[in-house]
């Protein structure tokens, strides 16, 4: 794949890079720069990213090129919340979070997002969807969906026809309600899609419990 090298010039002309991108400012004053990238089948698509400078844009852009010529192809609205937040990881969260904060998110992703909502289409998914799926989330026995009864010497739950009914505790459903609207928020900065539906979600506000001295942490915004 051709590599993009963008060009710096002055002034708000539209400026052709060294290959497929292009730089200008826009009449509102923002800097956008656009080039093309590897998308979903093997094919490449036009991305378009913004920045309040051109060097900005030109970071932006130089980011997503570097990350197409890995490998790793651009997510689509069309495509599933599954891909989006695979991408997310491996291509945004991981340049901007601490390691171990990135860690985290990749539990909860690989634990609760895919598994519960990674099938839909990104551009489909409602304020509705989350809310289901969290309240679903909020009565599951974690012992019953997880299949961790299943691995145990001695069952005790399900697998011993008697659920336990271990349920995530509310500083956890917060936490990976946080996780969705930090990588729903991405989604809208790089305009795939209009809104950010999981903050149209309310959850309680929750409270530790005495025994848990050391909750999880609010996930940082990337």
């Amino acid at each position: 794949m051709t590599n993009t090298t963008l060009s710096t010039g002055t002034g708000s002309r539209r400026v052709r890079a060294n290959g497929d991108g292009t730089v200008y400012q826009r009449k509102d004053g923002r800097w956008e720069a656009a080039g093309y990238v590897l998308a979903a089948g093997n094919t490449r698509k036009r991305i378009h990213v913004y920045g309040a400078t051109r060097k900005e844009a030109l970071a932006l852009l130089t980011e997503k090129v570097a990350t197409s010529n890995r490998g790793i192809a651009a997510p689509s609205a069309q495509g599933s919340v599954a891909a989006f937040l695979t991408y997310w990881l491996e291509s945004v969260a991981v340049h901007r979070l601490r390691e171990n904060t990135h860690t985290r998110y990749t539990a909860c992703v690989r634990l609760y997002l895919i598994p519960g909502l990674g099938k839909k289409k990104l551009a489909k998914l409602t304020a509705k969807d989350v809310r289901t799926w969290l309240d679903q989330l909020r009565t599951t026995c974690q012992c019953c969906t997880r299949g961790i009864d299943t691995k145990r010497d001695q069952p005790q739950c399900c697998a011993a026809g008697t659920c336990c009914h271990k349920r995530l505790s509310p500083l956890t459903l917060a936490y990976v309600h946080s996780v969705l609207k930090s990588a729903l928020e991405h989604a809208v900065r790089e305009e795939e899609i209009p809104r950010n539906v999981a903050r149209n979600v309310r959850m309680g506000t929750p409270r530790p419990a005495a025994s848990n001295p050391s909750p999880p942490k609010k996930p940082a915004r990337s």
